[in-house]
């Protein structure tokens, strides 16, 4: 009499169900940062735009109410301001 035995391999996540979530990992935490990143106003250079351009977004999407730029504020600055006719500036 002979006995057999079958060995049947698998990965890790096909074992233990819990590490399937593991894959997922970085796309989590990628949107946790890019969450932080969004409140707390960080961000990164936008290819293409000039510095007063960036400076204006900045100051547009500042969180803090007291110190965002107003609608005037924003069409007085040298971004808005840079190719306008002199008799159409704010």
């Amino acid at each position: 009499m002979s006995l057999r035995i079958a060995v049947q391999t698998c990965s890790a996540a096909e074992c233990i169900p819990a590490l399937n979530c593991l894959s997922a990992m970085p796309q989590v935490v990628r949107m946790q940062r890019m969450f932080s990143r969004i409140l707390h106003c960080q961000m990164a250079p936008v290819h293409g735009l000039s510095t007063d351009g960036m400076d204006l977004l900045r100051r547009l999407l500042d969180p803090n109410p007291a110190s965002r730029l107003t609608v005037q504020q924003a069409l007085q600055h040298p971004w808005v301001c840079a190719d306008m006719p002199p008799g159409l500036q704010v």
